[in-house]
This record gives structure tokens, sequence and C-alpha cells, in this order.
């Protein structure tokens, strides 16, 4: 893996090794912490392990569409917790001349913004894991109402708001969707799974 590609957003060890999302060191477990997940992230960089995970020999060819399915959206649900974090931080981290301080500065930054995070969300002294996180209602209200740190890299930017650009996509030519299409049927996630109100608010976001 010495020529991989690197991803740059936040804070990457150069050195360290990349392994596929799914068999990553600790991997990602719903009782997780949040700190912990936006630790492991970005120090792991879970970013480049899925993109591993999704040009592996054993994607194409050993896994089945519920297994891809299943890793697909824990993929996406750690990386939503993560832009959350992200979010409630002062300033996005960078990295230090010492490589050895990375995981450190980063669970400074997630722990920080989790106490944030606690006192929005009313959690009180409850442990926050990352599925309760991320299957708390007001969390869709929240993250709509909210901005990356002004210093987040430019990749980090784009690769955190492409779901909202594909929605925003879909938003724009919901009347000429075919049934059939993925847009369509994200659509239709997002009419069930979000109240009347909030899709207004998206839309009039969008168009």
């Amino acid at each position: 893996m010495g020529d991989s590609p690197r991803s740059n957003a936040v804070i990457v060890p150069p050195s360290k090794g990349v392994t596929k999302f799914s068999t990553s060191p600790k991997g990602v477990a719903n009782q997780m912490s949040v700190a912990d997940v936006f630790t492991a992230f970005f120090y792991e960089d879970f970013r480049l392990g899925f993109e591993m995970e999704k040009n592996s020999e054993s994607w194409k060819e050993d896994m089945d569409a519920v297994e891809k399915k299943r890793l697909k959206n824990k993929f996406a649900s750690v990386k939503r917790a993560a832009r959350f974090v992200l979010m409630h931080a002062d300033s996005c981290p960078i990295p230090p001349e010492d490589p050895s301080q990375c995981k450190e500065i980063l669970r400074r930054t997630a722990h920080e913004a989790e106490e944030r995070i606690r006192s929005k969300l009313d959690f009180g002294e409850k442990r926050i894991s990352f599925c309760t996180l991320t299957s708390a209602p007001e969390m869709k209200t929240i993250e709509r109402t909210l901005s990356l740190p002004a210093n987040t890299p430019e990749d980090a930017r784009k690769f955190f708001s492409q779901f909202f650009n594909l929605l925003s996509l879909c938003f724009r030519h919901e009347q000429q969707l075919s049934p059939l299409s993925p847009c369509h049927h994200l659509l239709q996630l997002t009419q069930q799974s979000w109240p009347q109100t909030e899709q207004t608010v998206l839309k009039r976001c969008f168009l």
C-alpha cells in the first residue's frame, strides 16, 4: 500500500498503514463513544479504508448485496457522526509537527465537541454512543443549521458535503426522475424518515 493515495482531510498520520474499513484495527461498534468514532475515523483513515474495501476482490467476488449494503450504511453513519462532531469543534485539527501527537489532538477536539453536543441535545450525564447520536431525531435538524469550521481543508469540505450535494440535485430534478433511479429512491427515503417541516426547509435551502 506504499503507493496508495492518502486522503489529507484533517489529520492522517503519514506513516500509518491503512486497512479495509471492515477490518480496521478496532472496527466500529454501535456502543463506541462519539469521541472514539471521530478519532478512529481520521486516525485510521476510514475514508481511504472504505475506498480500499470497494476496490477489493472480496467486495467484488465474495460479498453479497446485503453485506455490501450493511457496510455502506455503516460507513455513511460513521461519516455523518464525524461530520457532526467536526461541526461542533472550534476549528478543524491540523497536522502537528510531531506526528506522535496526532491521536491526542484528535481526541481533545472530539471530547470538547462531544461536551457541546451533550449540552445541545440534552444528553445530561448519559454516555453518548455512536448509535445513540445517529438515532437522535434532533440531530437531523441541528446538522442542517451548522457549518464546518472555517479552516476545514477543501477536500474534507467536499467529502462531507457529498450527501447534501446529491440531495440538492435530486430536489432540483424531482419531477424528471425515473421511479427506478437512485435519486428517486433517495427522495423516497427522505420523505419517509423526515418530518414534512424538515423536508420543506431542505427544499427552500436547495432550490
